[in-house]
């Protein structure tokens, strides 16, 4: 109970005792919310936010009812108030890190849960910084925690029924949980883009489960969950009128007005050891491969797109079979496949984050705010159950980690001198990309364990 009230305490302490975070970001929150106040179905041809809907509500929205709860416009004290709003969310997401560490039978999940929330790469993207990523987070963290608890009630209401073929009223709940909270949390950023791998291979898992456990019926249960999520995605995403050929879609829009075509938006990649500077287009080519008849040129941008591609397919291509094993698990050993395939997909999602920010162009320097919980969730939970990983890459994944959140804390305060090497973005790119490499071998070879075989 003291780690628990520490873990809710940490981020307002955190953010009571570093008074910097990035003003830019807050003040584009701010004009959002001045344009709420006069004209609020117009914010998107006037303002042009570059958040969907959710995202733009929980952003400038808050400020805007900040403003009128607190009745000042004192910049500052609307500015505190935020960010110990965002200290709300950060702390709900410890106590979700202890609830997915139930779910994956941690032996201390209290005690892993603290280590991660204190991590700076979970620390310095939300409150700290004064960013959204952390209300992000949750609604991603909730949508996975529900998926799972509805998979874990599916196989126990199987383990208990006489009739196999049978699921209790209120197991469906952990659904609706989950399929409101991605619906939210898909419209919060433009980046949910990039969880579409983990949260399609959670879907699909989903739907094989209801089959296996409810046949035909299990068929129109995913297929009503499937209409409610298109329908409440559909609902928040055209909550707002849309400037002409946006198709009525916030998510269209953001991610119309959120590209920027440069190598890196203050991020790092791999991209940057060509020496070019970060505010350089990645569209001119830096190399020609000529193959006789063909011939074609080479610019960063295609590259990281091909890169990345390559590398998601043969993520999904290796997953599938590990994945298609612990799905035919017996019925007495599927709680146990449960725990394997939960772990897998927090390793699938985080090199999701992983792998984009490194291969491809025009990253930010908060983008793996989302993918580094899901590492280390996963590579705790191999380490503890003994599967492949040694406390030295453990301690590798988490030191990477540390480094990270020293790199994007270093962007809203100066780091002392000793720290050097954390402000180098060549420096992360290094670690990062070396990091991909480590995890990538860990999952092939995870997914080729006779463990999963069932």
């Amino acid at each position: 109970m003291i780690l628990i009230i520490l873990g809710i305490i940490l981020p307002f302490l955190f953010v009571t005792i570093i008074p910097n975070y990035f003003v830019d970001d807050v003040g584009a929150f701010h004009v959002w919310a001045a344009c709420l106040q006069q004209n609020p179905q117009d914010i998107y041809p006037l303002c042009k936010p570059d958040y969907p809907t959710t995202g733009m509500l929980f952003s400038g929205g808050a400020i805007y009812l900040i403003q009128f709860l607190v009745k000042t416009t004192n910049r500052d004290t609307i500015d505190t108030v935020f960010r110990y709003y965002l200290a709300v969310f950060d702390a709900l997401n410890f106590l979700l890190f202890i609830w997915l560490g139930r779910l994956l039978q941690f032996r201390f999940p209290v005690r892993i849960a603290l280590a991660i929330l204190a991590m700076p790469s979970t620390l310095v993207g939300g409150a700290v910084w004064g960013q959204i990523d952390g209300i992000s987070l949750f609604f991603c963290l909730l949508a996975t925690v529900g998926f799972f608890e509805f998979w874990q009630s599916l196989t126990k209401t199987a383990n208990t029924q006489s009739n196999y073929y049978s699921c209790k009223i209120r197991d469906f709940f952990w659904l609706v949980l989950a399929t409101t909270s991605l619906a939210i949390y898909w419209l919060s950023k433009q980046l949910t883009l990039f969880s579409l791998p983990f949260f399609s291979a959670i879907a699909l898992i989903t739907v094989n489960k209801l089959w296996q456990h409810l046949q035909r019926k299990g068929m129109v249960i995913s297929c009503v969950f499937i209409f409610f999520f298109a329908a409440l995605f559909s609902f928040f995403d055209s909550l707002f009128i849309m400037p002409e050929g946006f198709y009525d879609s916030s998510y269209w829009f953001g991610w119309h007005r959120g590209f920027k075509p440069y190598i890196s938006g203050n991020g790092f990649n791999i991209w940057m050891f060509l020496g070019w500077q970060m505010s350089a287009s990645p569209y001119p080519p830096f190399a020609k491969l000529n193959l006789g008849f063909w011939q074609t040129e080479i610019s960063p941008y295609a590259a990281g797109i091909v890169l990345y591609a390559i590398f998601m397919a043969w993520l999904i291509l290796t997953g599938f079979k590990a994945v298609r094993r612990l799905l035919k698990a017996n019925l007495e050993l599927r709680e146990k496949a449960n725990y394997y395939l939960m772990a897998l997909l927090c390793l699938f999602q985080g090199l999701s984050y992983l792998g984009f920010n490194v291969l491809l162009t025009g990253t930010n320097e908060r983008y793996l705010h989302l993918g580094y919980p899901f590492v280390l969730l996963a590579v705790t939970w191999f380490y503890t159950q003994n599967i492949l990983f040694s406390w030295r890459s453990i301690a590798f994944c988490f030191s990477a980690a540390f480094a990270y959140g020293l790199f994007v804390f270093s962007i809203i305060h100066p780091l002392p001198n000793l720290f050097f090497a954390f402000k180098l973005h060549e420096f992360l790119a290094s670690i990062h990309l070396f990091l991909l490499l480590l995890l990538g071998d860990s999952w092939l070879r995870i997914c080729r364990l006779k463990q999963l075989q069932y």
